[in-house]
């Protein structure tokens, strides 16, 4: 057995009985390793993926799969659905989704961030910068790899931000002195909207990161089952979907995505997923509340989105996500009691080093060649000559 990563808030390599824990004492960003980039038509729409894998260089040599742990977070409203674009409030469905989403504050207490807090931040931005630098490197020396750099890219590579969209963004406020202008809240903390990991969309989504109910054997069911009209069975199940709860959650880095963002100035960003998490549902009587989720104000881009394409997220984004304070011994004792759920907390289980059961939804027009048309049959239709 391994000790609870999250508890030990750690870079986290391998699974199960192979799993290995490199502590942030230890972390050094040099070990951040970027592979060669990769170009895939993806199949079906005859759109090119173009990617960055990100592995991590450990202590034995050996390159890994890099996941890291979070610090454990309020979520107000869970985990959140996302919709295609243009998809108007009224028209969300099942039809229409792409994905989930969580709204992950960076900091319970901006003014009082923890140590914990400080160095998964860190981490975030290592990633981000290092990327930068990696990309503008490719483009300047112009050799086979800047063959597959979309076009979007080489402007914005020496922008401040170098065409790199953020993992994090602060909420949005109005300017004390230009009320029609907003502004970053630097006073509140800054929110990264990181998506769960799937593949599919619609009634065939599939998702494959994990919640585990109060750290147990348990997983909470996403997407979810309908409400049941037995108003016990309701009772004894656990939701996640627009329900206030904690999260103690493990991250995962999959490499770094190159392309359009939407109606944003970006032309890469880091994939950043949730892979597992322990969840602790927060809701009173244990009875989630059947609340409408709604599209994000487009005043408060999901800057730490995969693709700005596919975001719809719950009407709580941007928002205060709550303060980790306010989870206290009593709340979970209560839940507890009703749901006869013990209180320990188990190691979450095991961190995938690959993701191959996913489907990236992020796509860009193929930069160079695009996908080849299929030739018309020689066969002429019946009845006709």
């Amino acid at each position: 057995m391994y000790k609870t990563a999250v508890e030990q808030c750690c870079l986290v390599f391998g699974e199960s009985e192979n799993r290995r824990e490199v502590s942030y004492d230890d972390y050094n960003p040099d070990n951040i390793v970027f592979q060669p980039v990769e170009a895939n038509i993806r199949e079906g729409d005859g759109f090119t993926v173009v990617t960055v894998p990100v592995l991590y260089r450990c202590p034995d040599g050996k390159m890994r799969g890099m996941n890291f742990t979070g610090a454990p977070q309020i979520l107000e409203r869970g985990v959140s659905e996302s919709h295609k674009m243009g998809t108007k409030d009224e028209d969300k469905c099942t039809d229409t989704l792409t994905g989930y989403q969580v709204a992950y504050n960076v900091y319970a207490d901006p003014k009082n961030p923890t140590s914990e807090e400080k160095i998964v931040k860190r981490v975030f931005d290592d990633i981000c910068n290092r990327g930068k630098k990696h990309l503008k490197k490719i483009i300047e020396e112009d050799g086979d790899e800047a063959e597959h750099i979309p076009g979007n890219l080489p402007p914005l590579i020496n922008t401040p931000e170098g065409g790199f969209k953020p993992s994090y963004a602060y909420p949005k406020k109005k300017d004390a002195k230009n009320p029609k202008k907003k502004v970053s809240d630097t006073d509140r903390s800054p929110v990264s909207y990181i998506k769960l990991k799937s593949f599919g969309e619609g009634h065939g989504i599939k998702v494959s990161s994990k919640l585990y109910v109060r750290g147990g054997e348990k997983t909470v069911p996403i997407p979810e089952p309908p409400v049941d009209d037995n108003p016990e069975v309701e009772r004894k199940r656990v939701r996640c979907i627009g329900v206030r709860g904690r999260i103690e959650p493990i991250f995962s880095v999959k490499g770094l995505f190159l392309g359009a963002h939407g109606s944003t100035p970006y032309g890469a960003s880091a994939q950043i997923k949730l892979q597992e998490g322990n969840w602790f549902p927060l809701e009173s009587a244990g009875i989630p509340r059947m609340i409408r989720r709604v599209a994000v104000n487009p005043d408060e881009t999901a800057h730490g989105s995969d693709d700005d394409d596919v975001v719809g997220i719950s009407s709580s984004v941007g928002k205060s996500q709550g303060n980790i304070n306010d989870w206290d011994d009593n709340d979970e004792k209560k839940v507890n009691k009703l749901k006869n759920i013990p209180t320990t907390t188990k190691t979450p289980a095991k961190v995938d080093d690959e993701d191959d059961d996913e489907d990236d939804d992020e796509a860009v027009p193929a930069p160079r060649k695009p996908a080849p048309k299929p030739k018309p049959s020689a066969k002429k239709p019946a009845g006709k000559k």
